[in-house]
């Protein structure tokens, strides 16, 4: 009973809070769209805001091994699932590449719209051309931009195969790609990491949110590259980052 009464409490407060924040980001968003320097900013602060708020209310402790990234920068990282954006957010000012199925979402899809976030539609090369170049622009705007080159979510336990296409930036604006690796823990007592934060599978997002609110504690880990990868060519780097990525790489299994 008590972790069925411990998921209700907190999806209670973190619904809330989201209904809260979303609505702080929404008013920036369109009173100040004639200024986008204060929109940014104003997405920044909001969107770091709720992160932090639905990391206390669902206990997600995140710990960080070698030092984030500052604005503009473009990191590369593995992809569990929705918590990867939760952690990047609380210990960075970035926005994402999504997927466009997301901006479908009733009230999320929303919500990251005005949060800044960038959606793309993979299977349609005009859309990642159209994705590439807004991206472009916001490095250009001194923004830190998130890729997840995998392209979906795991289980944890490897890194999945890469779509690089989004990498192009890197080589065309000549900047440096950092890379980071993510990783969830349970405590011993609790179900693993792997079945309950890692979100993959037929598991649809409201039943997988109910499970992962049960859960005790989670404890994040993000390590941070020490020294971010030169510009290269698309395919050359890709070599590159899947090498320094596995170099770092921790499975999620406990």
């Amino acid at each position: 009973m008590m972790p069925t009464l411990r998921a209700i409490t907190r999806l209670f407060f973190f619904s809330i809070v989201t209904l809260v924040t979303t609505a702080f980001v929404a008013i920036g968003y369109y009173a100040f769209r004639f200024r986008p320097e204060w929109v940014r900013g104003w997405q920044r602060l909001w969107v770091r805001v709720w992160a932090r708020c639905t990391a206390f209310i669902l206990n997600i402790r995140i710990h960080t091994i070698g030092t984030p990234p500052t604005p503009p920068f473009f990191l590369a990282s593995n992809h569990l699932s929705y918590v990867d954006a939760l952690a990047f957010f609380c210990t960075t000012h970035c926005i994402f590449v999504i997927k466009h199925e997301i901006s479908q979402w009733p009230f999320f899809g929303f919500a990251c719209k005005v949060a800044g976030m960038l959606f793309v539609n993979r299977e349609n090369a005009l859309d990642v051309g159209r994705v590439t170049q807004l991206m472009e622009q916001a490095l250009k705007n001194g923004g830190g931009l998130v890729l997840f080159p995998e392209a979906t979510t795991s289980n944890g336990s490897d890194l999945l195969p890469f779509h690089t296409p989004l990498l192009e930036p890197t080589a065309r604006l000549q900047i440096p790609l950092h890379y980071a690796s993510l990783h969830f823990s349970t405590p011993p007592d609790q179900p693993p990491a792997s079945d309950y934060v890692c979100w993959w599978g037929d598991v649809g997002f409201f039943s997988h949110l109910w499970k992962l609110a049960k859960l005790s504690r989670i404890d994040v880990t993000i390590h941070f590259c020490a020294e971010p990868l030169p510009p290269a060519p698309r395919k050359a780097l890709t070599k590159q980052l899947v090498s320094a990525l596995r170099t770092i790489f921790v499975p999620s299994t406990r």
